[in-house]
C-alpha cells in the first residue's frame, strides 16, 4: 500500500495534513497551494497577502479588543472556580488552587536567591 493513503471500507482517500490555525488562508494563483506563512494576529492572512493594509490592521485591532473583552468576561467565572477548588476535599487540588491564586496575586515565590558574601583571598607568597 502506498504511504500517505488510508483505506476506509471501499474507498481510498489521501491523508491531507490539517493546516495550523494561524496559517495564512491565501492560495497561490500558479500552484493553487495554500500559503505556508503564519497569519498576522487577529487576521487570516500574512503580511504578503494583505495583512499589512490599513484596513486589515484596523480590523485586526478590533478583533484583538473583542478577544480581550471575552477573556475579561470570563475572569469572574475563573475566580469562582479557583475559590471552589480551594475548598475541595483533595489536598493536592486545594494546594494547586492556592498556589495559582498566590502566583496571580503577585505573591509568587522568588526565582532567584540573593546572597551577600565576601571572598578573601590570601596568597601564600
Amino acid at each position: 500500500m502506498d504511504q500517505g493513503l488510508t483505506t476506509t471500507r471501499d474507498e481510498t482517500t489521501r491523508d491531507v495534513p490539517t493546516p495550523h490555525l494561524r496559517q495564512c488562508t491565501a492560495t497561490s494563483k500558479r500552484s493553487g497551494k495554500q500559503c505556508g506563512k503564519y497569519a498576522m494576529k487577529g487576521q487570516r492572512t500574512c503580511m504578503f497577502h494583505g495583512g499589512k493594509t490599513p484596513e486589515a490592521l484596523d480590523k485586526a485591532k478590533v478583533m484583538m479588543e473583542l478577544a480581550e473583552l471575552r477573556v475579561r468576561g470570563l475572569s469572574d467565572e475563573a475566580v469562582n472556580t479557583l475559590e471552589r477548588l480551594l475548598r475541595a476535599e483533595s489536598e493536592s487540588v486545594s494546594l494547586g488552587a492556592a498556589k495559582d491564586l498566590l502566583d496571580r496575586g503577585g505573591l509568587k515565590a522568588k526565582d532567584q536567591i540573593e546572597l551577600d558574601t565576601t571572598i578573601t583571598v590570601t596568597r601564600p607568597w
